[in-house]
């Protein structure tokens, strides 16, 4: 897969890390520090659901090594949402610490488990992904991932309202 580092990429020293984190939102499918883990087992695995985003069904990654959302360049060109986009002079950086250019930022609708709720994404031009649900959506929706003996499990209050629903993984991947 595209993008994916190389393992001694992915866990900077803890230096770096403050250096980075200080300066960057980090985004991408990277390995997160056991202290860093909260609510969420990563153990290096990352999941793929099916949900609509703006309207267009589409596979994405649910990624809690993802402080943000993230939507490809081309996805917003092809659905035609261009015009949508706005401006963002925040830095990113993906895999390995390497800053990452960006678009800007554009807020869609997410539907999962018939409920929609609306995410601002930051627009990248990265060719490898649809998109990225990262903790920052994990956290505004009360996602809890589970990750047992039989596969993983995932549910989620939209909006922290009701009770948790379940959603239904399409695939899971180990991130090398």
């Amino acid at each position: 897969m595209e993008g994916i580092g190389r393992q001694d990429e992915l866990n900077p020293s803890s230096e770096e890390e403050d250096l980075l984190s200080a300066r960057y939102h980090l985004f991408g499918m990277r390995r997160m520090k056991e202290s860093e883990m909260g609510p969420y087992n990563h153990s290096g695995k990352v999941l793929e659901i099916l949900a609509e985003i703006g309207n267009v069904e589409r596979k994405v990654i649910l990624d809690t090594g993802a402080e943000i959302n993230v939507i490809a360049s081309h996805i917003v060109q092809l659905n035609g949402w261009k015009d949508r986009i706005r401006k963002n002079t925040e830095k990113y950086v993906g895999i390995g610490g390497k800053p990452t250019d960006v678009d800007g930022e554009i807020t869609l609708s997410v539907q999962l488990t018939n409920r929609t709720v609306h995410e601002t994404f930051v627009v990248i031009p990265v060719r490898h992904i649809v998109a990225i649900l990262g903790t920052s959506f994990m956290l505004r929706h009360g996602v809890k991932i589970s990750y047992r003996k039989n596969g993983p499990q995932v549910w989620w209050r939209p909006n922290q309202t009701g009770r948790h629903i379940e959603i239904r993984i399409e695939r899971e991947f180990l991130v090398y």
